[in-house]
């Protein structure tokens, strides 16, 4: 691109993302925001799946589990919050990068079709 071309907020700056790290009170925030959502999550599966030796009906060994419908809405929250967990980790300043993931097609995920042979033996074409 041309100097004559360029918008005047561009000029003289580099286009290149600088990384490096953080200002410390920004690596102490984001440290608490983490150990919030680590408690928040262990606080989720409690209430998800109780310990045998809490909420038991009459002694019985069975553990009273939240509603279905509840239950799903507190594994959606808990998975959100260990993705955030999860994705954490790739900040440029937390360390090692993660590998990224690799791509796969979809005739690589699907299974593999089978012979009219192989249906038969199996009992599928009778």
């Amino acid at each position: 691109m041309s100097d004559t071309t360029d918008r005047l907020q561009d000029v003289g700056r580099p286009h290149k993302r600088a990384v490096g790290t953080p200002a410390p009170a920004t690596v102490a925030v984001l440290e608490r925001y983490r150990e919030a959502m680590r408690i928040e999550l262990g606080e989720l599966l409690e209430e998800i799946r109780p310990p045998a030796s809490q909420l038991t009906l009459g002694g019985s060994e069975e553990r009273i589990k939240p509603p279905l419908a509840e239950r799903v809405k507190l594994w959606d929250l808990a998975i959100k919050i260990g993705r955030e967990l999860d994705g954490a980790v790739e900040l440029p300043w937390a360390g090692e990068p993660a590998p990224a993931p690799t791509s796969t097609s979809s005739r690589s995920s699907r299974a593999p079709r089978l012979s009219t042979r192989e249906r038969r033996a199996l009992g599928a074409d009778r």
